[in-house]
């Protein structure tokens, strides 16, 4: 939840700067911090899965549409 929080403060520069050059500092760096915060939740997701006696390759099960979500 920090993740999308703090993903905040950049979002709301690009939307009030966007042809401005701190604009587009601002857009570089929300997708930097989008790009580590899915690194993170990969770690954190494969931990639990080891933590539920399950193998880190259950996690690309999400990726099926249906099936994943449940």
């Amino acid at each position: 939840m920090f993740n999308y929080l703090f993903a905040l403060i950049p979002a709301w520069l690009i939307t009030n700067l966007a042809d401005t050059l701190l604009g587009q500092v601002a857009s570089d760096v929300y997708l930097i911090l989008v790009a580590l915060a899915r690194v993170g939740q990969l770690f954190v997701t494969r931990g639990r899965l080891h933590d539920s006696n399950h193998s880190g390759w259950w996690f690309w099960i999400q990726l099926i549409l249906v099936i994943g979500t449940l």
